[in-house]
């Protein structure tokens, strides 16, 4: 959530891009591991200065989540007992939704993730079940593409939008403040009414 604070530099700068997709690259790997912030704040972040750079920062936040996504796989593969108990420990992650996750995995196969992404369930509890249940790796990380994408590319058009419609009215800073609060309280509310 600090990136919400940063003031981040002129795209003109040419370290800049390679910065932002690392930090993408790294926050969407920590996100399909442990870490329970997404990288949604970041994209959307960018996406208020334009739509063509938040979808190329998507494409190196869905390298880092492949990435992580099939760490966890394995993890799940090797070991799903370890696994799960690391799922425990996550915020917002309750016994049910893994239950429920486990189900429509060994009952509709990978394609359940679409769906999963689109009501927010986490991409890791998939990328463990997917694993623990021995579904096919390749399979799991072809499915992760869409899975990942659609959020990732969708909030960050929307929001797009939406900087542009409000266009001269309110200055990038101005923009940036109410993105910082939106998200703060998103995360204050999602951390209060969230189980675990």
């Amino acid at each position: 959530m600090a990136v919400g604070f940063v003031v981040v530099p002129s795209t003109k700068c040419r370290k800049w891009p390679h910065a932002v997709d690392t930090l993408a690259c790294l926050w969407g790997f920590a996100e399909a591991t442990i870490f329970f912030i997404v990288p949604d704040v970041l994209l959307t972040w960018i996406a208020l200065r334009g739509v063509r750079p938040a979808l190329k920062t998507c494409g190196a936040t869905l390298l880092g989540a492949m990435l992580g996504g099939t760490l966890m796989w394995i993890c799940g593969s090797l070991d799903a007992v370890a696994a799960r108990s690391v799922l425990d420990h996550i915020p917002a992650i309750s016994p049910e939704m893994i239950a429920s996750v486990h189900d429509d995995l060994a009952t509709h196969g990978l394609r359940s993730m679409l769906l999963g992404s689109l009501i927010g369930t986490p991409y890791k509890i998939y990328a463990v079940y997917s694993g623990a249940l021995g579904l096919n790796l390749f399979g799991f990380v072809v499915m992760s593409v869409p899975a990942r994408l659609i959020r990732f590319v969708g909030l960050t058009i929307i929001v797009a939008w939406v900087a542009h419609l409000i266009g001269p009215r309110m200055s990038l800073r101005a923009k940036q403040r109410v993105h910082v609060i939106l998200w703060f309280a998103f995360y204050v509310l999602f951390l209060i009414f969230m189980p675990n």
